[in-house]
């Protein structure tokens, strides 16, 4: 059963066990497959990380992960709102076409409301060829 050891001189001796075993391991993993690899411990009981390598590339590495992790973050947000403005388009267009339907002539419409309804028009007639793809 995986729990808390309650007594402090035996929590620290399976720390100092384990932690040679997982060095081991880390050690394997380096030549077996030939890349780098990094852990790092914390432990309360010390004031100090436990590092495997050395703290500067780790810290390296740490770093990069944070960077990489950003990326991926505004990544994601600037898709999501690519998303957004493509369906408030979708919205706005919605809306002068219901305009069309209501009477309002091609001749009222300023420059960019037609030619926001031809984009409108030709993004329906690509969901339907991609429909009609799907189908045959």
């Amino acid at each position: 059963m995986l729990a808390s050891i309650p007594n402090d001189s035996a929590r620290r001796a399976c720390l100092k066990k384990r932690k040679l075993g997982l060095m081991k391991k880390m050690s394997e993993l380096t030549i077996l497959y030939g890349g780098n690899t990094y852990h790092v411990i914390y432990c309360p009981d010390e004031s100090e990380l436990i590092l495997w390598s050395s703290h500067n590339e780790v810290q390296q590495k740490l770093d990069e992960y944070r960077k990489t992790h950003k990326l991926d973050q505004l990544k994601k947000m600037i898709k999501q709102l690519r998303k957004l403005q493509m369906r408030n388009n979708e919205v706005e267009m919605d809306h002068l076409m219901h305009q069309f339907e209501q009477g309002k002539g091609f001749d009222e419409f300023n420059n960019g409301e037609l030619h926001g309804l031809i984009w409108l028009v030709e993004e329906k007639m690509e969901e339907i060829q991609k429909r009609i793809e799907f189908f045959h």
